[in-house]
This record gives C-alpha cells, sequence and structure tokens, in this order.
C-alpha cells in the first residue's frame, strides 16, 4: 500500500512540475511591462512569483528557519516582501513595484 502511495505523490509531482513550466503557464520576461510580486508566508515557509499581465515569469520559496518561524505572522508577511524584493532584484531595480501579500 505505501508504495503505491508514494508513486501517486511521485506522480502528482511530476504534473505539477509538468504545469508549472508549461509555456502557456509561465511567460517571458518583458523589460517594458509592468511587474506585480505576488508573496506570502506560511508557518514554516515563503514563496513570491513575479508576474507580468498575471502571468507568471518566476517562482521562488524559501523555508523559514527555527528563529523566524517563532516571528508574528506580520513579520513573516514582512519577511515575505524583503525575500521577494531580493530575489527578484535584478528584474524590479529601478522600477515601479507593485507587492501583492
Amino acid at each position: 500500500m505505501d508504495v503505491d502511495i508514494q508513486a501517486k505523490h511521485t506522480d502528482a509531482v511530476e504534473a505539477i512540475k509538468t504545469a508549472v513550466t508549461d509555456s502557456s503557464v509561465v511567460r517571458y520576461y518583458d523589460v517594458n511591462r509592468d511587474v506585480t510580486i505576488e508573496c506570502d508566508s506560511s508557518k514554516v515557509g515563503l514563496r513570491a512569483t513575479l508576474l507580468q499581465e498575471g502571468q507568471p515569469v518566476s517562482f521562488a520559496s524559501s523555508a523559514l528557519t527555527t528563529t523566524e518561524q517563532r516571528y508574528a505572522q506580520i513579520e513573516k508577511e514582512c519577511l515575505a516582501i524583503v525575500y521577494a524584493c531580493q530575489k527578484f532584484n535584478h528584474f524590479i531595480l529601478g522600477r515601479n513595484v507593485v507587492t501583492f501579500h
């Protein structure tokens, strides 16, 4: 039974990887278009997405350290914004950026 569940999980992860990297989902970065960053935090991690015209250009995620996991939720949200700006620095340097968290 465990082998069957593990195989299903492996298949699901591979399907997600394929869907996320599909050219209809991810677009190329265009220096002439506006940039939006969506970021969020959870109990154990951070995630960020760089968007143009509502379509993702790049994804980023990071696990929180033990100390960061003890931050208040509002501090984790701020940390997610800082993380996203550092991760996507080469895309946003010198530009106006809208963030959603």
